[in-house]
């Protein structure tokens, strides 16, 4: 039969103040109420704890024993309840989750710096990978959710997709780039040059071919498809491509000018004033840790402050 920690504690509070009345008081209840909980203590136990003489409790032997191994067990009950105040309040425990190469490339630095300042008891680890593999992850509970583009999510109903902000979608090139530093108004301008960017889903990809005025079956692609952001900053400041990008993932190089956004007017000015929205994904039937959705509201902050 389980122990009672309660008994347990009023047994420890009776050894410490050898008296009935007084240890009752300690306890706001009655003697009465106390005398029974030591009782049953005693009758689960088989075994005595106590020698009850007039005005005076004092420990038995095996008494003695029980007190000192009571005493830890309580300290572990409540390191126990003190560990679990903080894993529900986000600051404890483990969190694995996956993001998108764009998110990680906007968010990852904010949220690994947040983590080692301000919640320094949970272990995170972040999956950076396309959403195939983040999807993989999560079937095989490796990870507990996965933010990205709601445009590439089109999963069944054992999954929660969820939305949490949206970020601002432009076009890029490098700072003496042809089209840098003017207005576009003719699409064909912008078609003299390769466009480049994530791998995106074919809605995407028939989006892009309205705004620019193509028609649907036109061969229009990406010229260079690809995850991995830093290689794709790396394509736009080195060539006379277009870098289709959130505004987020471009960091230092768009703030120093190294990497402008396109000033795309009249109908064309819609390239230039796009937006993707980001979801969490994860287990429909599954409840979020303390953990993660600290993160995600971290996260929801960091989007507001430079939307």
């Amino acid at each position: 039969m389980p122990m009672d920690l309660r008994r347990l504690h009023n047994a420890t509070v009776l050894a410490s103040e050898r008296n009935f009345t007084k240890a009752a008081g300690k306890l706001c209840m009655t003697q009465s109420a106390l005398s029974r909980s030591i009782t049953k203590l005693e009758s689960e136990l088989g075994l005595q704890l106590f020698d009850r003489n007039p005005g005076d409790v004092t420990l038995t032997a095996v008494g003695k024993t029980f007190i000192e191994r009571a005493h830890t067990l309580l300290q572990h009950a409540q390191d126990v309840r003190c560990d679990m105040a903080l894993v529900r309040d986000g600051l404890s425990g483990n969190l694995v989750f996956g993001m998108a190469p764009y998110l990680a490339t906007a968010f990852l630095s904010a949220v690994v710096g947040n983590v080692l300042h301000e919640q320094q008891g949970v272990k995170v680890r972040v999956e950076v990978a396309s959403r195939e593999q983040l999807l993989n992850l999560l079937n095989a509970e490796e990870i507990e959710f996965f933010l990205a583009s709601s445009s590439q999510l089109a999963l069944g109903a054992q999954y929660l997709i969820k939305p949490l902000f949206k970020m601002g979608l432009s076009l890029f090139v490098r700072r003496d780039h042809p089209l840098a530093s003017r207005e576009i108004s003719d699409a064909s301008e912008l078609l003299r040059y390769p466009f480049i960017g994530a791998v995106v889903a074919p809605s995407h990809l028939l989006n892009l071919k309205f705004a620019m005025g193509l028609p649907s079956n036109s061969n229009f692609q990406l010229t260079v498809a690809c995850d991995d952001f830093p290689v794709l900053k790396s394509l736009a400041l080195t060539s006379d491509a277009i870098l289709i990008a959130p505004h987020m993932a471009l960091g230092d190089e768009y703030t120093n000018g190294s990497i402008q956004s396109l000033e795309c007017v009249g109908p064309l000015k819609i390239l230039t004033n796009a937006s993707i929205e980001v979801c969490i994904v994860k287990f429909s039937n599954r409840v979020l840790s303390p953990a993660a959705e600290s993160i995600v509201e971290l996260l929801r902050t960091l989007a507001g402050q430079v939307r």
